[in-house]
């Protein structure tokens, strides 16, 4: 039997503005900050090799330093061009599509070239900025070939995409391989920005998960649920993905508990979305006996009101970070 929860959307939010982090929680991300201090104590020598290197000898030269893991080199050039691990899965997925098997190399007072795709026309994982971490040498010199050398590929030259990737530009003349603007995009390229965001909302995520864990700890009813997933819900036969998924064990039934995770410092469309899912999401979580909670925090969500107040009357409960006792004490109660 579905408890109903009864609660006063107001006085909820309002009681939510006064218990809030209003603001990104300092929460040390280790491997964001190792990342960048590699970064930046690497990017001399990632310099000194484009400026000593031709257009033959540049990947070769970044696949093969000492100094220089390929995994760096290739976190280097994706930063200086601002190419993501996105666009180059969708350029996989294409020349895969387009059975491409080479690219035609034409560089504006240069000779033209032919290279011969040495593995990603036939890549069949995603890519993603894990898989191409891992990825072997022929996986990455076809990678590299596409950045340097993108706009200059007679096989791209219809899409307006590709004309950022022109490294090898610059390649060889150190006049135009200028330190500032190499340090410059180690620390505003939207990729960092977009991997400092989604660091942050990932350990605020974590946090939440360590308070409850604490909170549960030797308590053998409670339990959370691997690959967090609702069972018997959504399209996906594994069961609807939610940020935490949580089990209570009562003497009569296995109760489960999702929990979405959201943190918005300044107000965008994440908001709108996160109100919808809550509205789609409740009645089907009652249906089936589960629960549907909410920790949101963050200005963003304040200066949403009516999105706010759909969370909250869609959830079963919705607290702040600070309120994460409410949170833990509502499920622990959910077992007697």
């Amino acid at each position: 039997m579905q408890i109903k929860i009864l609660k006063n959307a107001d006085e909820v939010i309002q009681k939510m503005r006064e218990e809030s982090t209003w603001f990104w929680p300092k929460i040390k991300s280790n491997d964001l900050d190792s990342e960048l201090e590699n970064l930046l104590n690497t990017h001399d020598i990632f310099c000194k090799i484009l400026e000593s290197s031709n257009h033959e000898q540049v990947i070769p030269n970044l696949l093969n330093n000492s100094k220089l893991t390929p995994k760096m080199s290739i976190q280097h050039m994706m930063r200086i061009s601002d190419c993501s691990a996105e666009f180059l899965d969708r350029t996989s997925s294409y020349i895969k599509n387009q059975k491409i098997h080479e690219l035609n190399i034409k560089i504006p007072n240069k000779k033209s070239f032919t290279y011969d795709i040495k593995e990603i026309d036939r890549q069949h994982k995603r890519l993603n900025t894990k898989t191409l971490l891992c990825a072997d040498n022929n996986l990455l010199h076809d990678v590299m070939m596409i950045i340097l050398f993108g706009s200059y590929v007679d096989e791209f030259q219809t899409f307006a995409s590709f004309q950022k990737l022109n490294i090898s530009a610059i390649v060889g003349d150190k006049s135009k391989i200028d330190n500032y603007l190499i340090k410059r995009y180690l620390t505003i390229s939207r990729q960092t920005q977009g991997k400092k965001t989604v660091s942050s909302g990932t350990d605020v995520q974590q946090l939440v998960r360590s308070r409850i864990k604490k909170f549960f700890e030797n308590k053998d009813y409670f339990s959370f649920v691997e690959g967090n997933r609702m069972p018997i819900m959504g399209t996906d036969t594994r069961g609807l993905e939610v940020d935490l998924v949580c089990s209570i064990s009562n003497n009569t039934k296995i109760i489960f508990i999702g929990i979405e995770v959201a943190f918005q410092e300044t107000t965008n469309s994440i908001i709108e979305r996160k109100a919808r899912q809550a509205t789609e999401w409740y009645k089907k979580f009652q249906d089936e006996d589960h629960y549907l909670c909410y920790v949101v925090d963050g200005g963003g969500y304040f200066s949403r009101p009516k999105a706010f107040q759909d969370i909250v009357n869609n959830s079963h409960i919705t607290v702040t970070l600070k309120q994460l006792d409410n949170l833990c004490k509502f499920m622990d109660d959910l077992y007697s």
